[in-house]
């Protein structure tokens, strides 16, 4: 037992009665033989809780092994490995004491001296700075910041964990120089960034800084420097990463470059304006349509540029869209430079924060005047379209592939069938019953393919009366091509096809009457023929008979005519191949020449010609070719030809008449004065033909006059 005067022989009274050390006696059992009031006090327990007990009792529970193994080291070597050692109070809480340990001798007996000393607050301090930095570094790695601090006097440089990510540097390496910093700067960051740190001014400094990297890589740092009075010449500094917020910013500004670009080369009116409604921008088209400046839109006010007559509407709809936050849209007159106004389609939309509060409104005005106009022709067109076709006599309605009337059935219709539009709107046409259902979807059928029809079919009105009508259709298609409707114009012909039947009857009787009349008339000139045949035959004057026998040709060409025209179809026109063949056949066999040999070139081009043309043309060409029978060949054994060319040049018939005869000379006085010149002469008068001849080793004459109508009158 240890007794206190040996303690304090051994120890000294000043430190055992020491109040910032703790003193334990610990025995070789690791077990307390003694401990000061000062040990007492700092853990809490009494001389009963210590003496005798172990002292791993009092430790924290993880360092129990950790003592023993040292208790040991120290019983060998005599020295400690550790000196902190963390020690429970008695309330539980946690002593953090530095505690040094020697060997000392009492009596016979070996004790380990134990004096330690509360660094618990020093501790807990060093552990919040601890927790603080770990803090600082996790808050720095999170924001991509980093602090630094550095004076330049001594040129110290103190730097952060998060400054040498910002840097990307191994911390390792130690912290870069100044001169090593802006090896990553641009020439004129450099110079910025050396001017900050040593400046002398005293001012804070706000600025920007690139770092750039291998492979052309680039991260921009935002650098904070300020100066406090009192701690030397200490610049205190904080660098954050806004590379990202730089890149987008350069995005944002590319964004608003386009977009800058995009609206002035639109040919629409756009402006921009704060929260209130006043324009802080407007593109070149709009500055250039209202004849301003872009300095001047300070000044602007809406209401100089709308057209009066819609200032209050517009001026209601913007306090409206001001104050349910929503867009605003309309159409509206803008007054030009030179004081027109023109149609526009405005769209004016809110832009809002994350507040949902208005921050700017932006608006566009698209050029509509053309349109507009075009639209208010069109109503107008179509007003009086619609006007045009409820006056219509004609029956007009519209209806779908399928023969459902649409949006439209006219008064006429209605007057026509019997049925009024409000009962045939949406309904399959009334007027078309059962028995004609296959019928008219055929016509309709038909209408698809070939985009219209037209028809003449019998209808039956409202009360069952039959209706001769004649019917059109013609097919309406949208933009797809689609038949989107088709128009159908419906005419009451009923009285017109009774009209018909009796002028076809009255024309077929009066045909008949005709056709009696050229028969008769060919009949009778037959007879004279027959009488001026059988005086041929009685003359025995050869002069005489030759002048029967022109006389009797001349009447066969008028007869022939008629006899065509009572055989033809169309009494007022005269076929010439037809008649000229025959003629010709005619007047060979009247000559009685022995002339076999004389050849007939016929090149007639015109089918048909009027009848008070065909008489006098056919009688010159009898006279034409009765001469040349008479005089052209004679007792000539020369074959002979005639040719006879009739075509169409322009509106005229040019007629060529020619045989190949020896000629003759057109000077001497019988021929001039002859029957047969002055016939000739005649009938080219009557013809109000121009005419030449040719009589220099054969005969030709040629001839053309204007073809009159079928239906002329004229003599």
């Amino acid at each position: 037992m240890l007794s206190e005067l040996n303690i304090e022989n051994t120890l000294g009274l000043p430190l055992i009665r020491s109040k910032k050390l703790a003193v334990a006696l610990i025995d070789t059992k690791l077990k307390f033989a003694y401990v000061n009031d000062t040990f007492y006090n700092i853990t809490g327990y009494t001389e009963q809780d210590i003496l005798n007990k172990s002292v791993t009792k009092f430790l924290a529970p993880s360092l129990i092994k950790e003592a023993w193994q040292e208790f040991f080291f120290f019983l060998g070597n005599g020295y400690n490995n550790r000196s902190n050692w963390i020690f429970s109070h008695k309330d539980g809480s946690h002593i953090h004491a530095s505690v040094e340990n020697s060997k000392i001798k009492i009596g016979k007996k070996t004790y380990i001296l134990t004096i330690a000393l509360n660094v618990t607050p020093l501790t807990e301090l060093r552990e919040r700075l601890l927790e603080t930095q770990q803090l600082l570094n996790r808050t720095e790695g999170i924001s991509k910041s980093g602090s630094f601090k550095y004076n330049p006097d001594i040129e110290q440089l103190i730097w952060s964990e998060g400054m040498f990510s910002l840097f990307e540097l191994d911390p390792q390496n130690g912290i870069p120089s100044i001169s090593q910093q802006v090896t990553l700067l641009s020439e004129e960051d450099a110079k910025q960034y050396k001017n900050v740190l040593n400046s002398n001014s005293g001012k804070d400094a706000d600025f920007e800084l690139c770092l750039n990297f291998e492979g052309n890589r680039q991260k921009y740092l935002h650098i904070i420097c300020h100066r406090e009075k009192g701690k030397g010449n200490w610049i205190f500094g904080y660098s954050r990463d806004i590379t990202q917020q730089k890149l987008t910013e350069l995005e944002t500004y590319d964004k608003e470059r386009k977009y800058r670009t995009l609206t002035e080369s639109l040919p629409s009116i756009i402006w921009t304006a704060n929260h209130e409604g006043y324009l802080n921008y407007m593109n070149r088209y709009g500055l250039d349509y209202f004849g301003k400046e872009g300095t001047t839109l300070e000044e602007w006010r809406w209401k100089n540029f709308i057209h009066p007559n819609e200032i209050r509407e517009a001026d209601q709809q913007w306090f409206k869209a001001l104050e349910e936050q929503q867009f605003l849209s309309g159409i509206n007159r803008l007054k030009a430079r030179d004081g027109e106004y023109k149609w526009f389609q405005v769209l004016i939309v809110p832009q809002k924060n994350e507040l949902n509060e208005i921050e700017a409104w932006t608006g566009i005005a698209t050029d509509i005047d053309k349109r507009v106009k075009a639209e208010e022709s069109l109503s107008i067109s179509n007003t009086r379209l619609k006007a045009l076709i409820n006056a219509s006599p004609v029956a007009i309605y519209s209806i779908t592939v399928d023969g459902v009337v649409r949006d439209f059935w006219n008064p006429a219709a209605e007057e026509l069938f019997g049925w009024t539009r409000e009962e045939v709107i949406g309904k399959f046409l009334p007027h078309v019953y059962m028995d004609q259902q296959q019928e008219f979807m055929e016509m309709l059928e038909n209408a698809v393919k070939n985009g219209a029809f037209n028809k003449r079919i019998h209808r039956k009105d409202r009360s069952g009366t039959s209706v001769i009508t004649d019917i059109t259709g013609g097919c309406i298609y949208d933009e797809n091509s689609k038949i989107s409707e088709i128009i159908v114009t419906v005419s009451d012909v009923t009285e017109l096809e009774r009209n018909r039947k009796r002028l076809q009857k009255s024309l077929d009787e009066k045909e008949t009457l005709l056709q009696e009349i050229h028969h008769r008339v060919k009949n009778n000139l037959a007879i004279v023929v027959s009488l001026l045949q059988l005086q041929v035959f009685r003359s025995e004057n050869a002069k005489e008979k030759n002048s029967l026998l022109e006389a009797q040709n001349r009447i066969i060409s008028i007869s022939m005519v008629h006899e065509l025209l009572y055989k033809s179809e169309d009494f007022n026109s005269v076929k010439l191949d037809e008649y000229y063949n025959e003629l010709f056949r005619q007047i060979s066999n009247n000559m009685q020449l022995n002339h076999t040999n004389i050849k007939q070139d016929l090149a007639i081009s015109i089918h048909s010609l009027n009848m008070n043309q065909a008489i006098p043309l056919g009688l010159l060409i009898n006279e034409l070719a009765t001469n040349s029978y008479k005089y052209a060949f004679g007792d000539s054994t020369k074959p002979g030809v005639i040719f006879l060319e009739i075509k169409r040049v322009d509106n005229n018939v040019h007629v060529t008449y020619r045989d190949n005869g020896p000629g003759f000379n057109m000077g001497l006085d019988g021929i001039k004065s002859g029957l047969g010149m002055k016939i000739i002469e005649s009938l080219l008068q009557q013809l109000d033909a121009e005419y030449s001849m040719n009589s220099d080793g054969l005969f030709e004459i040629t001839f053309n006059f204007a073809e009159r109508l079928n239906n002329s009158l004229e003599n």
